[in-house]
């Protein structure tokens, strides 16, 4: 992580793999949003789901240092990787709050695909408290704000999302090519490491 840096968004997730679509997401938030610097976290279980990553926490870690690796407004953080039990995004956010790591109401980036399920998380309440939500179009169709999100809910237009990591893995498992999908430094690692084997 940057040293010393103040981070303004908060950008969790499987990233199982991190694909061009995450940093296409970034970048729309750093060129067209308040929120300049970029904290990926991805997490160790999400408690709202069965089912584990595919590859370990430090494979998605080093995967998305390889990735924002041209990008020196974003870093990568092993909070939730190092916990032991599971990701509760509010948990994490008010870890990073009190360690200096994130800056007072951070943009919380969520694609609109996770709207429905929001208040099924965690104290949701007390986390919409704390960060101003930056919502990005994943679905084929305009963003609808939820009776959930409070008034200072950024909507981002966005063309929707082509790639999903759940894709890339559907692929990687036919022996199908994932190239085109992946940043070049995290398709090299893949080939290289084979966390998806």
């Amino acid at each position: 992580m940057n040293g010393g840096s103040l981070f303004s968004a908060f950008f969790g997730g499987s990233f199982d793999p991190i694909h061009r679509g995450h940093l296409y997401i970034a970048r729309l938030v750093h060129e067209t949003t308040p929120y300049q610097s970029i904290l990926f976290v991805p997490n160790r279980t999400n408690p709202l789901k069965q089912q584990e990553p595919s590859a370990d926490g430090i494979h998605r870690l080093e995967m998305i240092k390889r990735a924002i690796a041209d990008m020196p407004w974003c870093a990568v953080s092993s909070a939730e990787v190092d916990r032991e039990e599971p990701s509760y995004t509010v948990d994490t956010i008010e870890l990073l709050l009190r360690e200096g790591i994130l800056q007072e109401s951070p943009g919380m980036i969520i694609g609109d695909d996770l709207l429905e399920e929001l208040p099924r998380w965690h104290d949701y309440e007390r986390l919409l408290s704390l960060v101003t939500p930056i919502v990005l179009q994943r679905e084929k169709g305009p963003v609808h704000r939820q009776n959930a999100l409070p008034e200072k809910t950024l909507v981002i237009r966005n063309r929707p999302m082509e790639v999903s990591s759940s894709e890339v893995r559907r692929r990687l498992r036919r022996g199908e090519p994932v190239r085109e999908l992946l940043p070049e430094r995290v398709y090299e690692y893949i080939r290289t490491h084979k966390p998806y084997n």
